[in-house]
C-alpha cells in the first residue's frame, strides 16, 4: 500500500496515477498543501547530472507537502519493486542540477 504512514494518519487523497491519466486540477482554497510529483526511476543519471537515461516515470497525486517525508520516498521505492537503501534525488523548477536528499528538510 503506498504511503502507509500517511493514510494511517488519516490523509485518504494521496496516490498513484498512470501515466496516461491527467494530473488534477487542485482547489487552492481547498488543497493549498497538496502537490503531484513525478518519479523518474530505473537506471541512472547521465555523467553531467542533468538528464536521467532509461528512465521510467511513476505519478504521485494529493501529496501535503507538510507529512511528506524520507519514510514515504521509501514505501514508493519499495512499492516499486527496490531494496532499501535507495538515494532521492530532487530537481526544484528552474533549477539545472537535482540534488541528493538526505533528511526530511530538504524536502520542503
Amino acid at each position: 500500500m503506498l504511503f502507509p504512514r500517511l493514510k494511517a494518519s488519516g490523509c485518504q487523497m494521496v496516490g498513484a496515477r498512470k501515466n496516461d491519466e491527467e494530473q488534477p486540477q487542485y482547489d487552492l482554497d481547498v488543497t493549498e498543501d497538496l502537490f503531484s510529483f513525478r518519479v523518474h526511476h530505473g537506471e541512472e543519471f547521465n555523467g553531467n547530472m542533468d538528464n536521467y537515461i532509461g528512465e521510467t516515470l511513476s505519478y504521485f497525486d494529493y501529496v501535503s507537502l507538510d507529512e511528506l517525508s524520507l519514510l514515504d520516498l521509501d514505501d514508493i521505492a519499495m512499492e516499486q519493486g527496490y531494496k532499501l537503501p535507495v538515494g532521492y534525488w530532487i530537481q526544484v523548477e528552474g533549477q539545472i542540477q537535482p540534488y541528493n536528499i538526505r533528511n526530511d528538510q530538504q524536502l520542503v
